[in-house]
């Protein structure tokens, strides 16, 4: 999600997205990952029967919320895409990163949503098919960290940002790239 950060900050005159949707995004995000945490360490004590149940819940919880993020990205990287000229030159890599990871997390999701939801003995949550597992869990996360690292390692840096603000309350952010030291201006 910091990738769709950056975008914003390249796309400034471009109808930028709302910070209010990057910031719901990651308490979402930082929501799903306690109550993942939680759901694992209620799940691991197998006597108490209402720890188990607490566990389930907060584990459907947590698929719905995974789910309502990948929407999110989803439709981020599709607003990026189209918006595709507007990106500066060193970071379109990144907008295909995110386009090309989005099947693999798709199917991680589904994963997610199956173990939630599923009564199937193959997603059990506790028990898992474990070519299920390789295939439909970490080999989808395995590629999409690849995707992202390798767009992460070409992607130019950026030197330097300045936004100073002018008398008719423009603002004017210069953007320099390490590599190219080309010079990039934009007007909100």
């Amino acid at each position: 999600m910091d990738i769709f950060d950056r975008r914003q900050v390249g796309m400034s005159n471009a109808h930028p997205l709302a910070d209010r949707v990057f910031r719901v995004a990651h308490v979402v995000a930082l929501v799903a990952l306690i109550l993942a945490i939680v759901a694992g360490v209620k799940q691991s004590k197998f006597s108490d029967s209402d720890a188990i149940a607490t566990s389930v819940s907060l584990r459907k919880a947590t698929a719905v919320l995974l789910l309502a993020l990948i929407i999110v990205l989803a439709l981020a990287t599709a607003f990026f895409a189209s918006r595709i000229r507007s990106v500066l030159d060193g970071d379109r890599l990144l907008v295909y990163a995110a386009a090309a990871s989005l099947p693999f997390l798709l199917i991680r999701e589904i994963d997610i949503m199956l173990v939630a939801f599923s009564s199937s003995s193959v997603f059990h949550g506790l028990h898992q098919n474990v070519y299920v597992l390789a295939f439909m869990a970490y080999l989808m996360e395995y590629c999409a960290a690849v995707i992202f690292v390798t767009a992460g390692l070409r992607t130019k840096g950026f030197k330097k940002v300045t936004a100073t603000h002018t008398a008719d309350h423009t603002k004017d952010v210069e953007l320099r790239q390490q590599e190219t030291g080309v010079s990039h201006a934009r007007r909100t």
